[in-house]
């Protein structure tokens, strides 16, 4: 397990753009044990991660800090880390599921993939370059709220 962390940590020094460094980070989350709802979750003294959680813990953010519930501001500073500039992070995107209308910043995205359609840790990886490549156009801003009512059952 130990190795696997150091060529981690190598993929993220290497001077390569921000969509990369995430995707092979994502890549490389085999065998990690995943949650849906929480950024980590500790079980049995075991823990897990969703994908924001593992890119996260892949940066330096500890499982304490993960593990606590109320992250919200916390989530966009997780791409930063990565190299990701202000437009990447705030630009809205749509979901890669067929039928799925979903819009999103990244961090968004990345949550939406995990814990809505449940899609394991390193698929999300070989779906980053996907999103970044993803040249489809947003519905308006009012097909965008009705969907997001129609999605929680708002109306």
């Amino acid at each position: 397990m130990g190795s696997v962390i150091n060529i981690l940590n190598q993929l993220l020094e290497k001077n390569e753009s921000a969509w990369n460094k995430l995707a092979n980070v994502l890549l490389g989350a085999e065998g990690v044990d995943q949650c849906f709802g929480y950024l980590a979750l500790e079980d049995n003294g075991k823990m897990s991660y969703c994908a924001l959680g593992y890119a996260a813990k892949k940066v330096g953010h500890s499982d304490k800090t993960l593990g606590f519930g109320m992250l919200f501001p916390f989530r966009p500073r997780i791409l930063e880390k990565y190299g990701f500039d202000k437009e990447d992070r705030s630009k809205k995107r749509l979901c890669t599921e067929d039928g799925c209308k979903y819009t999103g910043r990244l961090d968004c995205m990345m949550t939406h993939l995990n814990d809505h359609h449940r899609i394991r840790i390193p698929e999300i990886g070989r779906r980053i370059r996907k999103i970044r490549d993803d040249k489809r156009k947003l519905p308006s801003f009012w097909k965008r709220l009705i969907y997001s009512f129609e999605d929680y059952g708002c109306y």
